[in-house]
């Protein structure tokens, strides 16, 4: 069982078969002939695997492009991560001090309560010391 070339060298077997030379002279042209073919065969294949390896190379290049873009985003999240983070301990300094200033407040609040309640009652006893100054201006 013998195969039977296709495609392009097919043809040229065929061809050849077809032209068989009688003579050194249509050998010679026969022979040219086939080289032609086979040239135009290999020109019209090698489009395809430059093509290929161009595709090959645009995707390489289209894949670090994105690990590029991926390794820069990564270090903006880092950026911005740290950017976070200082702000979240400059919010917890921030409310640190306005806990310790609530403490205060209140602290002065309560002591101004205290403050207050002592007038209050140094105010009843100055009327209660004016009103005995009072009755006893009147018995004398």
């Amino acid at each position: 069982m013998e195969l039977e070339p296709t495609g392009v060298v097919g043809q040229v077997v065929h061809d050849f078969e077809q032209q068989r030379p009688k003579s050194l002279e249509q050998l010679a042209t026969a022979r040219k002939a086939a080289t032609k073919t086979v040239e135009k065969a290999s020109f019209l294949l090698q489009p395809k695997a430059a093509v290929r390896a161009e595709n090959v190379a645009r995707g390489q290049t289209q894949v670090d492009r994105a690990a590029r873009r991926l390794k820069e985003d990564t270090r903006d999240l880092e950026h911005l991560s740290q950017g976070w983070a200082n702000a979240y301990a400059d919010l917890s300094k921030e409310l640190v001090l306005m806990g310790d200033m609530r403490a205060w407040t209140e602290t002065l609040e309560l002591k101004l309560r205290s403050v207050k309640a002592e007038l209050e009652h140094s105010k009843g006893c100055m009327v209660a010391w004016q009103r005995l100054n009072d009755e006893d201006a009147e018995d004398r």
